[in-house]
């Protein structure tokens, strides 16, 4: 898994429906992590692969 990932969430960096795929069979595949960090004024998350890349991020 690499950064590629990040295209399919960012449409601006040229994703393609083979990322998109790659990214859900991680999913189920249980090779991610979601990080969620509970602020006063919001709410962040991060979700990585197994290889500790950014798939996407959140606030």
């Amino acid at each position: 898994m690499t950064h590629e990932f990040i295209a399919e969430l960012n449409p601006e960096a040229g994703g393609t429906m083979a990322d998109s795929k790659a990214i859900a069979q991680a999913i189920r595949d249980g090779r991610t992590s979601l990080g969620i960090e509970f602020g006063s004024t919001r709410i962040k998350a991060v979700l990585i692969d197994d290889e500790r890349n950014t798939i996407t991020t959140g606030d």
